[in-house]
């Protein structure tokens, strides 16, 4: 997941509002969550990834219900679009999912192998991609983010790649390489790096937009700081950078450098715990939005005792979006 660099003054704006840097060990607590198995609206079947956009609405790809739906901050129903299907506007297990500045809403289809292209209000733009490993070509793409530059980078997990594309789904590089053998997220860094997460690994990869390799973050393994098996990432204003170490059934939040700052989280169905959580996202008052998969729900956590309203983002909308 990746949001637009902030402008000083809103960064200022943010510095502001947000809690104090978490302590290494201090965790978010529990809020609320919302959701359960189902295929009414608000339920789920299975939601992969979370996007946050500048007004306030959570987008949530609900994989085996081939829908995305769009919430409020606290939980309420708001739409939904797509259902299954290969034609324009219909989904085939959504998975990882992007917001341009424009409001242009990107979402990766697993099984049909391929990016289509919405409004925050659902109405189908465009798509590209087919199966196959020629340059374009996807084997089941699962992760896909933005840079600031507008370049769309999809993790295309079959083909053991990430591929780079204009907004408009033209061709632009593809790679391969140390980390990448099922690659499941992509994040792009402050600095214009991509992040790569792998299903099959234990740290990220850190790659230039070009696709040259610049090493390692984190380490494999279940102990502080280790990752087994990392889906979604997110950075935070400060840099700080949000892993769902899925294999952990866990969250963790590193400093810039790569250092163990917190995390939480544990196999279950209790509230705070997890089975097989694949995304993270945040919100302008340090909330985290959590999509607990295998429990069809989706957690949100924080230092401050309850979600903001719509309302309250105007200021921040040009901040961080994905």
């Amino acid at each position: 997941m990746q949001r637009v660099r902030a402008t000083p003054l809103s960064l200022c704006i943010a510095l502001l509002l947000l809690p104090p840097l978490a302590r290494a060990g201090d965790a978010p607590a529990y809020l609320f969550g919302w959701g359960g198995l189902g295929t009414g609206p608000g339920r789920f079947d299975h939601p992969y990834d979370i996007v946050l956009d500048g007004e306030g609405y959570v987008y949530v790809s609900d994989q085996w219900n081939n829908r995305v739906q769009k919430f409020t901050t606290d939980g309420t129903y708001v739409s939904q679009w797509g259902g299954f299907g290969s034609a324009d506007g219909q989904l085939f297990h959504p998975v990882g999912m992007a917001l341009s500045p424009a409001g242009e809403l990107y979402v990766a289809e697993a099984q049909n192998h391929r990016v289509s292209v919405f409004t925050t209000g659902g109405a189908f733009l465009r798509r590209w991609g087919e199966r196959g490993s020629l340059a374009g070509q996807f084997g089941h793409p699962i992760g896909v983010c933005l840079d600031a530059s507008g370049f769309v980078y999809v993790a295309d997990a079959s083909n053991a790649r990430v591929q780079k594309f204009t907004p408009g789904g033209t061709f632009v590089a593809a790679w391969g390489g140390p980390g990448i053998t099922h690659p499941y997220g992509v994040v792009a860094d402050p600095a214009g790096n991509i992040l790569v997460a792998d299903y099959y690994g234990g740290p990220l990869s850190r790659y230039t937009s070009a696709g040259g390799f610049l090493g390692f973050f984190g380490a494999a393994g279940s102990g502080p700081g280790e990752l087994f098996s990392p889906h979604g990432m997110e950075f935070d204003p400060f840099g700080n950078l949000f892993v769902v170490d899925t294999g952990n059934d866990r969250v963790q939040q590193f400093y810039p450098s790569g250092a163990f700052l917190t995390m939480w989280g544990s196999d279950g169905s209790a509230p705070g715990q997890f089975a097989v959580p694949t995304d993270v996202a945040t919100d302008p008052e340090a909330h985290v939005y959590v999509a607990d998969w295998d429990n069809s729900r989706i957690q949100v956590f924080g230092y401050l005792p309850t979600p903001v309203r719509p309302a309250a983002w105007g200021s921040l909308k040009a901040r961080y979006r994905r």
